[in-house]
């Protein structure tokens, strides 16, 4: 539920949505980057791709899920396409991911963390 909950959220750019589903000391691992750490800049590096990206196109493929308790465990492949909002090139490409999610006191999941990679090099603005 918190996967299909970001992608329709990230196609639709609902940032404020989008972070809210994340754990107050959660974690996304970008490909080339490194760690974003915490509710606050996970809300601002999430905001910044939404700006950075136009045509959005985010696919999870083959897809697997596991429930243990109160964790949630999620994993498959990912097809993206992307173009630079400032018309700096596109990205299509397809890569693999995991998440680990949490079910908090309120009965909410929010991601613990969001790993993903490429299978190719991620492509740069021009």
């Amino acid at each position: 539920e918190v996967d299909d909950a970001f992608v329709s959220n990230w196609m639709e750019g609902n940032v404020a949505v989008l972070a809210a589903n994340h754990a107050e000391r959660g974690s996304r691992m970008p490909p080339g980057q490194p760690s974003v750490d915490g509710r606050d800049r996970i809300s601002a590096y999430l905001q910044s791709e939404a700006d950075r990206y136009s045509d959005r196109t985010l696919e999870l493929l083959d897809r697997g899920e596991e429930v243990d308790g109160d964790l949630g465990y999620a994993w498959g492949r990912y097809h993206v396409a992307y173009k630079f909002a400032d018309g700096g090139g596109a990205i299509d490409t397809v890569g693999k991911y995991v998440t680990v999610s949490q079910k908090g006191e309120d009965g909410c999941w929010r991601n613990h963390w969001v790993l993903w990679n490429s299978d190719s090099p991620w492509p740069k603005a021009r």
